[in-house]
């Protein structure tokens, strides 16, 4: 117990997500009763995830005193993001042409009930990041607007005189550190939490591991893999020196509680507290860039979005061309940094390039049967690019 007590949270937490992985495999579908457990834990992280972003962003735009400084950071997060995006839905493609996850893969057609959203125009979509009253925004939780809106505020206290600045500046200071509070002392619990949901996972899904799917599991990870060395460690050796070794070990509190939530919006103050701490990003840039990213920087997601349309196109014996190809990674950049104008979530951007490519639906639903087993994947590359952008 006490040799317990002296580790650190991030590797109790990483020791329970094994141990629940292996208690899951061991008992199986029992595991999903203690699933409430975990999701009691999360809530508690979500409870106060719109506070924690709004003083955050406003915090960390505020403490940017120029308005050129302010202008100059933004385009380079959000370049930094696009640029990574694009790459990762190409990398996605590459791994999906080598690997070859489709051949093989039985498919018979059949009639699958799904409700497909169309990809948003320009307008449609900018036009989704502006709410009518930011109180509905803050009350459904839609994280795209509580951004935009945040940003805005940060920005006007940049532009307001000194003496009336400071003390607004320093009230959503202090209410910053106090939900940081509350988040440090639900991350205590972490190990609980993990430990029932990873368990909940193996124990529902598991078995699918060597299922027909495991191939195309392996080209996923394999895409995960290559982006976080090749383009994340990369990018921050050279621009920092901080070496690919180093990287993981001070970025684990961020990849535990990702790998676990699957949710790139309640990793948010985790990865706030790893960035700022860790890797001694300015509270500022990482007050921006980090809840920034958990709405536009989706990087999992698009190595994911490759994979499978190359997967459902193998499956039914269809040679892409390049200007298909070409389309797809296009798309795929499209529907995840602008996430927010297709609802449903990791499925439902998958069923909309799918719908668009005219790739069968139905392996697409077939994949969200087991979808949590990418979606760890997904958030955790995500989540580990923000702190890539905030670090630089």
């Amino acid at each position: 117990m006490k040799a317990i007590k002296k580790m650190s949270l991030a590797t109790q937490t990483l020791l329970a997500m094994l141990l629940g992985a292996i208690f899951g495999l061991i008992v199986g579908e029992w595991a999903t009763n203690i699933q409430f457990i975990g999701t009691i834990w999360l809530n508690l992280i979500k409870m106060f995830l719109v506070p924690t972003v709004v003083c955050m962003v406003v915090r960390g735009i505020a403490n940017i005193d120029s308005p050129q400084t302010l202008g100059r950071v933004g385009l380079k997060v959000i370049i930094f993001y696009l640029a990574t995006t694009f790459i990762a839905a190409a990398l996605g493609i590459v791994v999906g042409k080598v690997i070859q996850p489709g051949i093989g893969f039985v498919f018979e057609s059949a009639e699958v009930s799904t409700e497909i959203s169309s990809i948003p125009s320009l307008s449609e979509f900018l036009l989704s990041l502006f709410s009518t009253n930011i109180f509905n925004s803050y009350s459904s939780a839609d994280m795209l607007k509580v951004l935009i809106s945040s940003i805005i505020i940060g920005v006007g206290i940049v532009f307001m005189p000194e003496d009336k600045r400071t003390p607004v500046k320093n009230w959503f200071s202090s209410m910053a550190d106090m939900v940081m509070s509350i988040i440090g002392i639900s991350m205590k619990l972490a190990p609980i939490g993990v430990f029932c949901l990873m368990a909940a996972a193996m124990g529902q899904y598991g078995i699918n591991l060597v299922g027909s799917l495991s191939k195309l599991l392996v080209a996923f990870y394999v895409g995960c893999i290559l982006h976080f060395f090749c383009v994340y460690c990369v990018f921050l050796w050279a621009n920092t020196g901080i070496t690919p070794l180093d990287f993981i070990k001070r970025g684990m509190p961020t990849f535990t509680m990702a790998i676990s939530s699957c949710s790139s919006a309640a990793t948010v103050p985790v990865n706030l507290t790893t960035a700022t701490k860790n890797f001694d990003c300015d509270e500022a840039i990482a007050g921006f860039s980090i809840p920034l990213g958990s709405s536009m920087n989706q990087d999992g997601g698009a190595i994911l979005g490759g994979v499978v349309m190359l997967f459902c196109a193998q499956a039914i014996g269809l040679d892409l061309s390049f200007a298909q190809i070409f389309n797809i990674v296009v798309l795929n950049v499209l529907v995840t940094s602008g996430s927010s104008g297709v609802p449903g979530g990791g499925i439902m951007r998958l069923m909309v390039v799918a719908a668009a490519m005219n790739l069968p639906l139905e392996i697409i639903a077939i994949i969200g049967g087991v979808y949590r087993l990418f979606d760890m994947g997904t958030t955790s590359m995500s989540v580990m690019g923000d702190v890539s952008a905030g670090r630089d």
